[in-house]
């Protein structure tokens, strides 16, 4: 196939396929759950637990074994916890062996409105997938305050232990973890709790979930878009239709790329493609000065979005 065999595209075209191709990852990625055993990395890698089990969901880890379940939406020291979400000094990391519930409003009697219990499977076959490896540690930022520098008590209680959680959680940058907890705190404020998965550890992977395909979508109209300013700056006599064509093609290939899997799972790749691209489109159109700011959000998502700045030494001495 050429490029002018191949159709011509819009920017609202590339959102759809970006839109469809999530659908078709996820879908994948839920198949894929439920048909392959899980490998077992050992007992040092972090799993987290999205605790959508027994009847309703909520219970707490260890109680739905033995037939009981203890419903609670929100444990100690979570985000969505108002005793712990104050000034530093406040924030204590709760410990993931003996989790109790927060006992703040509205959650001092436990849990929120369950939604019913086809919903939860239903949100348990969807975000397990995007909980895996690094995700859970993406995930654990959100909603754990304490979880990127534990506080002094926790250190004398598990020193070794805080420590070495600590030094692994600052190597992921602190952008989409807040991304993700200050838009699950959204949803719980302006969402019916019936239609929101009954932990707070659900909602925190549903927003990491809506974050990475917002942000999929941002990503390939920016990769359109610098396409069509590149194709009209270097080659001039190229005609319209073709550099549609041409743009939506590259679109397509990103939507669809063999990484793609990582876009979609809660990692920051999404985020950071779209600042980054983002970027890269303004300044294909010769605004850098605005092309500099997504480019710095983006050195908070990952720690090579410091390699812009070589762009913008190339360009200024250019």
């Amino acid at each position: 196939m050429t490029v002018t065999s191949f159709p011509r595209g819009t920017r609202s075209d590339v959102v759809g396929l970006a839109l469809i191709s999530r659908l078709i990852i996820l879908g994948g990625m839920a198949l894929s759950d439920v048909l392959i055993p899980d490998h077992n990395p050992g007992d040092d890698v972090l799993r987290f637990d999205l605790r959508l089990n027994g009847d309703g969901g909520g219970c707490i880890a260890g109680d739905a074994n033995y037939g009981e379940c203890r419903r609670c939406f929100c444990l100690e020291g979570h985000a969505c916890d108002g005793n712990w979400s104050g000034s530093r000094k406040q924030v204590r990391r709760h410990n993931p062996v003996s989790k109790e519930c927060a006992t703040s409003k509205p959650w001092a009697n436990g849990a929120a409105s369950s939604p019913p219990s086809f919903t939860n499977n239903i949100y348990s076959l969807i975000l397990k997938p995007n909980t895996k490896w690094d995700g859970a540690r993406f995930l654990e930022l959100a909603g754990e305050l304490g979880a990127r520098m534990p506080s002094k008590s926790a250190k004398e209680a598990t020193s070794e232990q805080s420590f070495g959680d600590s030094e692994q959680a600052h190597a992921f940058f602190p952008l989409f973890p807040l991304c993700i907890r200050y838009l699950a705190l959204f949803l719980l404020r302006f969402v019916p709790s019936l239609l929101l998965p009954s932990t707070f550890e659900g909602v925190i992977a549903l927003a990491a979930l809506f974050i990475n395909t917002f942000c999929f979508a941002v990503a390939a109209i920016a990769m359109y878009d610098m396409t069509t300013s590149v194709l009209r700056r270097s080659l001039e006599d190229l005609k319209q239709p073709e550099i549609d064509r041409a743009s939506f093609l590259v679109s397509a290939l990103f939507c669809f790329n063999p990484a793609s899997v990582f876009f979609t799972a809660s990692y920051s790749e999404s985020l950071f493609a779209a600042l980054t691209f983002g970027g890269h489109a303004l300044a294909a159109r010769g605004v850098l000065s605005l092309a500099v700011i997504p480019w710095t959000f983006a050195t908070y998502a990952r720690s090579n979005g410091t390699f812009s700045s070589i762009w913008i030494l190339l360009v200024g001495c250019g």
